[in-house]
């Protein structure tokens, strides 16, 4: 599972999430909920670590990218837009793996 929230000093809590990446019969999906939405969202990867939305998977167009580019680091992108327009990426996340 990945946890985490977004704060801000003038606004607070900003973004707060809940995901899980699971292995499928279907293959390999990430379970999102998040403070944005009404409703989960769950995207299936369409390549390796990135998982866009398709039609109807989300209140909005979005995708999600998970690298690892070294041991126990996680670089999580989301990409968004408004719907009709191409997808920009607007927020990266670096996570390190809390062990104990």
């Amino acid at each position: 599972t990945l946890d985490y929230e977004v704060l801000s000093p003038e606004n607070g809590r900003v973004h707060q999430e809940h995901s899980v990446l699971a292995r499928t019969p279907g293959g390999i999906v990430l379970t999102v909920a998040h403070s944005h939405a009404d409703r989960a969202s769950v995207l299936r990867e369409a390549e390796p670590g990135y998982f866009p939305a398709r039609d109807g998977e989300s209140t909005f167009p979005m995708a999600i990218r998970l690298e690892s580019p070294s041991p126990g680091k996680l670089v999580y992108s989301w990409s968004y837009g408004s719907p009709g327009e191409p997808l920009v990426v607007r927020d990266v996340g670096t996570m390190n793996l809390n062990v104990g």
